[in-house]
């Protein structure tokens, strides 16, 4: 922890003291805001210094054992506030929640950098806690936590959604002094693609790096052989079903009810290629909601398209508002139905046409953002 307060009740602030003047505390007691125990300095050189309970602590209000990299990103982004001129303050507490956000930007902008692995619930009720007041929470991930080629189920708590850049995180690398963004997320049956924007901390103000995700940006597309890519999902399902895959198994269940089989699924349920980073095997399912939603009504509008599938039970995401989630997912797939002339859209709703999907060998696809979906047939 970087926040203490002196006997008469003043903030001490370690991030703004240089190792002399920290010295110079030792001779000050200095107490935890939270529970008014005693606290220790540590200024020693391993650790970047920092306040510490005393052993046998019964402190419910900090956590110990804070990592080194923790400290670091903690202390960098008060200091880029601190030359920004950004109103700030570290470890601020709040009292309706009893909770301590690493960082608190004009009393409305809530910073948590995660360093290391925590429970999904834990996450979801710190999140929740924080939106139920009104606040804006930015969750940054620390080295351990950061995207690579697999995404894993915690991982995936800490996405976000944009119109203008789709599925993004935030990631800190403390030895840099960087924040990066990754976005345009979206996964495949090869890999995850994604794109980076680097932000130098210690060159930019931190408001306007977080604003990132709202500004407009130069077009970029991803590209996918569709009949390849048809191919190589119904192999991956092959080896999953061999080696009982829940996940797998639970969507094979789905289809099986319906009297279709995920070994040989319709092409029309597959594709696009594109894939979501967030919802996964759940998104064939939609899909297919979608297609006879809208082949048994013959004529059916967006919103009642919206409806028809919002209902359905899929894991919720606390920094993803679900309309927004649903939509998304909806928007594309009738992208690729009209694209594919399943489906027509007029100013009333959308018609099925009873067209067949001819698929090419040399059939392209592209996605790009803001969302757009096309595909080349012929």
């Amino acid at each position: 922890m970087l926040i203490a307060e002196s006997e008469k009740g003043k903030q001490i602030n370690l991030s703004c003291l240089s190792r002399h003047e920290i010295n110079q505390l030792r001779k000050t007691e200095c107490y935890c805001p939270g529970c008014k125990e005693e606290l220790i300095i540590k200024n020693g050189s391993i650790m970047m210094p920092h306040f510490a309970h005393k052993k046998n602590s019964l402190c419910l209000s900090f956590s110990e054992n804070e990592s080194e990299e923790h400290l670091k990103g903690k202390k960098i982004m008060a200091d880029n506030c601190r030359k920004y001129k950004i109103e700030y303050e570290v470890e601020a507490y709040l009292p309706e929640l009893n909770q301590r956000p690493d960082l608190l930007i004009n009393h409305r902008i809530v910073i948590e950098f995660q360093c290391s692995p925590l429970s999904i619930e834990r996450f979801k009720e710190r999140t929740l806690n924080y939106q139920s007041l009104g606040y804006q929470v930015i969750w940054i991930l620390g080295n351990k936590l950061q995207f690579k080629d697999k995404i894993s189920q915690l991982q995936r708590q800490f996405i976000y959604l944009s119109k203008e850049i789709g599925f993004y995180v935030w990631e800190m690398d403390v030895e840099a002094k960087t924040i990066q963004n990754k976005y345009f997320l979206v996964s495949s049956v090869w890999q995850n693609f994604f794109q980076t924007r680097l932000f130098q901390l210690e060159k930019e103000n931190f408001l306007s790096i977080v604003r990132f995700p709202l500004e407009k940006h130069p077009k970029i597309s991803y590209e996918i052989r569709s009949r390849i890519a048809c191919e190589k999902r119904i192999d991956s399902w092959n080896r999953q079903l061999n080696q009982k895959n829940k996940c797998t198994l639970s969507v094979q269940e789905y289809f099986y009810k319906k009297g279709l089989n995920i070994r040989n699924l319709p092409e029309i349920i597959i594709l696009p290629s594109f894939q979501s980073v967030v919802l996964k095997e759940q998104e064939y399912i939609w899909r297919y909601q979608i297609y006879e939603f809208i082949r048994s009504n013959q004529k059916v509008t967006y919103q009642e398209i919206y409806e028809e599938i919002k209902g359905q039970n899929v894991e919720s995401y606390c920094l993803i508002s679900f309309s927004q989630f649903v939509k998304y997912h909806l928007s594309l797939y009738l992208c690729f139905l009209i694209q594919n002339r399943l489906v027509i859209r007029r100013d009333d709703g959308y018609y099925y046409t009873g067209h067949k999907l001819d698929l090419k060998k040399s059939s392209q696809e592209f996605l790009g953002i803001p969302l757009k979906y096309g595909m080349i047939n012929k």
